[in-house]
């Protein structure tokens, strides 16, 4: 709701998670939900991201996708590599 720009309340974050308001205003909970309103608060007063700021960004999530793409590439070979392994000291 940060990064969109919704409305940020105890009302609204308990409608999108699909609980009650009660839970909401739980300890803990409402700690947290204070923590984001203010984070809100500050960034609706922020200037609107660059182009250049929204590019960072995209090409940001895109490396993060490749990261774990190459991390489920690396944990694939090492579980061929460890059962090759195993088949040879097997024998």
């Amino acid at each position: 709701m940060l990064t969109t720009g919704e409305h940020v309340s105890f009302a609204s974050i308990a409608r999108r998670a699909g609980v009650s308001t009660w839970l909401a205003y739980a300890p803990g909970v409402r700690e947290q939900i204070e923590r984001a309103i203010t984070q809100h608060s500050s960034n609706a007063k922020q200037p609107a991201p660059t182009e250049s700021a929204v590019a960072v960004r995209t090409d940001l999530e895109l490396a993060r996708q490749e990261i774990r793409g190459l991390r489920s590439e690396r944990d694939d070979l090492r579980k061929h590599l460890q059962d090759t392994l195993g088949r040879q000291s097997a024998t």
